[in-house]
């Protein structure tokens, strides 16, 4: 029974530790998700800003 008991508490305590574990890595998650929010908002601004230019600057090529 000593062996049972053991074995319940080990993978008991597993368990309760991997849940815990889950709800930081979550709550973690969402706190990178609020800080990269502006950074990817000025990527994306940038990479639309960077297309316009490629655009302007090639179009003279394409209609010959």
């Amino acid at each position: 029974m000593g062996v049972t008991s053991f074995f319940k508490n080990l993978f008991g305590s597993a368990k309760e530790s991997a849940s815990e574990l889950a709800k930081e890595a979550e709550s973690t998650f969402e706190e990178v998700k609020e800080a990269a929010a502006p950074h990817i908002d000025n990527a994306i601004k940038f990479a639309d800003g960077s297309l316009e230019k490629v655009e302007e600057t090639s179009a003279p090529y394409f209609e010959k």
